[in-house]
């Protein structure tokens, strides 16, 4: 009786498992072909500015595909980055509907698969982008690990609106074609490009890893307590005849009451002088840490946007400010602004403080009516229900299923790859 079975059994194996066998190799192949569909339908509705379009192309997807988890990795490996040669190239940006330039270094052997820091450098009056980058790789020893950024700005007013705008949009356009690790950002400023560091990272202290001002001036130290999360390194010459030293020691002061992380380098006899022997040193402290992009403990203060993204939050809707940061200081024709700072009305119209501690989000907020809180296991224990307090009373309660909607929200900010979210709690009416 067990030859009779075990043959049986041969004979099923020799005629169904090559059905079986077919089947999933036929579903396997299905499933490919679905994922690059998926990736390139991903890719059409990032580079698609039609708002219906876009819907058409998400109900598309997600016919496909409704698990947001499958979709987050999905689109994560759907990103393609441009071949690149080795060289310094000029580009053109476009910046509230004007056109702008910058200079891009690509590093000898750039590979696309694999990830670069960004370092921004911001040039000073009378200078150029171009400047700017010819001394970053002729005073370092930068062994072809960076892409360097150098926008160029006429004036070299940078803490102007469209000077910061024209920074902000060519990371942007960088961050696209380039394979750039968003983790790890730096700017970077000489003179008046230092003054435009100072502005730029204090209003969007989200973007960037560390900041570097060189013989610069904090042009809203009010704000400063924005910068929790992003280390600075201040370079200033004891004998700077135009941004005078006081400059860099009263925002090391700022920053040492607030117990900010900094570091500080106040060379003798330094005039108002790039310090070129310092690159090397500048280099070594870019790579001495790791960034946290999800820090449990965020503080904002200033005038925000519509659909501003800021670490992990979103404000969706806000109440309207009068921002006098919009409108330049007076222009002189020497670059401190020593003089003017009680010229700068500092709008803190718009205030978050949160704190995330054991699935409770404790939120303070000031004329902010709606908020998006994108969540994930680097923030919550995601298998545990969370607690949300807004302004001393409470907001929500429960678990944060993945979902739809949060992905393509992460999607629509253009916030890069490693901000992708696919947990969201909306907090309305606030």
């Amino acid at each position: 009786m067990r030859i009779y079975i075990n043959s049986f059994v041969i004979i099923a194996i020799f005629f169904v498992f090559p059905h079986i066998s077919f089947a999933y190799t036929t579903k396997e192949k299905e499933k490919l072909r679905n994922n690059e569909v998926i990736k390139k339908l991903m890719q059409e509705y990032i580079v698609t500015e039609n708002s219906e379009k876009k819907d058409e192309i998400k109900k598309g997807i997600t016919r496909i595909e409704s698990n947001p988890e499958k979709l987050k990795e999905l689109l994560i490996n759907s990103v393609k980055y441009h071949e690149t040669r080795f060289a310094i190239h000029e580009k053109l940006v476009k910046f509230n509907k004007k056109r702008g330039r910058y200079f891009l270094y690509i590093p000898k052997g750039y590979n696309p698969d694999t990830s670069y820091p960004l370092i921004v450098s911001l040039h000073g009056v009378g200078e150029g982008g171009f400047a700017s980058m010819r001394r970053w790789l002729r005073d370092s020893n930068h062994g072809q690990k960076y892409i360097f950024l150098c926008p160029h700005y006429g004036s070299g007013y940078w803490w102007e609106k469209d000077g910061e705008d024209l920074v902000l949009n060519s990371i942007k356009q960088v961050c696209a074609e380039q394979n750039i690790d968003n983790d790890r950002i730096y700017l970077t400023g000489f003179s008046s490009g230092a003054h435009g560091v100072w502005y730029i990272s204090i209003r969007n202290p989200d973007i960037f890893f560390f900041f570097l001002p060189i013989a610069g001036e904090c042009v809203i130290s009010q704000q400063i307590g924005n910068l929790l999360h992003v280390p600075v390194f201040i370079i200033h010459g004891d004998q700077d005849g135009v941004i005078p030293i006081a400059a860099a020691r009263d925002a090391r002061g700022k920053l040492e009451k607030l117990n900010y992380e900094f570091k500080y380098l106040e060379i003798p006899g330094q005039r108002h002088t790039y310090p070129t022997k310092k690159s090397n040193e500048i280099l070594n402290w870019f790579e001495s840490k790791k960034r946290e992009s999800r820090p449990h403990t965020i503080h904002f203060s200033g005038d925000l946007s519509h659909e501003r993204y800021i670490y992990w939050i979103k404000c969706k809707e806000i109440v309207e400010c009068f921002d006098y940061l919009d409108s330049p200081p007076p222009k002189k024709s020497q670059e401190s602004l020593s003089n003017d700072i009680d010229n700068f009305h500092v709008n803190e119209c718009h205030r978050i403080d949160i704190k995330v501690k054991e699935n409770k989000i404790i939120v303070k907020s000031q004329n902010i009516k709606n908020m998006l809180l994108f969540l994930d296991d680097k923030l919550i224990d995601i298998t545990r229900p969370v607690d949300v307090i807004v302004n001393d009373k409470p907001k929500f309660s429960g678990f944060v299923n993945p979902s739809i909607d949060s992905l393509f929200n992460c999607i629509d900010q253009e916030i890069g790859k490693h901000g992708i979210f696919t947990r969201c709690i909306e907090l309305n009416k606030l």
